[in-house]
């Protein structure tokens, strides 16, 4: 019975440790391009908002995304400027963590928030992280 209870165990753990994995790939757009060769050229244009070059102009009349895939390609130009937690209230991750960021972009001033929710494994709930336009846990 221990011997079984053990193996199960280690079974969850180790479905977990791919979960996260997966979760990994599916939100990061580079990973993909280099999992699918010549797919991958299509598919990272799909995530770019310049079909010619994978840089993006920062303006004040950029879109959320557009910002957000900055962050995410160019650190560098960017500063966590604040953060927020608390408890997630989502059905899909009961214990866990809702956390909110605001990143300046350090040349123009403008400011982004990239909201995320994870489970108490450490896994992105579906659809996160997502950006938004305005902050609502700094807010509170």
């Amino acid at each position: 019975m221990l011997k079984k209870l053990i193996t199960l165990l280690i079974i969850f753990a180790i479905a977990l440790f791919a979960a996260a994995q997966i979760n990994d790939v599916l939100y990061d757009e580079p990973a993909l391009a280099e999992l699918f060769s010549d797919a991958g050229v299509a598919i990272r244009n799909m995530f770019t908002s310049s079909r010619t070059n994978d840089s993006i102009t920062i303006t004040t009349a950029s879109t959320t995304y557009e910002k957000y895939q900055d962050v995410r390609r160019n650190p560098s130009n960017w500063e966590m400027t604040d953060s927020a937690s608390e408890p997630a209230t989502s059905r899909e991750a009961p214990g866990g963590i809702a956390t909110e960021e605001e990143w300046t972009h350090i040349p123009t001033g403008v400011k982004v928030y990239i909201h995320d929710v994870r489970t108490v494994y450490g896994i992105s709930i579906d659809n996160h992280p997502h950006p938004r336009a305005y902050p609502v846990l700094l807010r509170r």
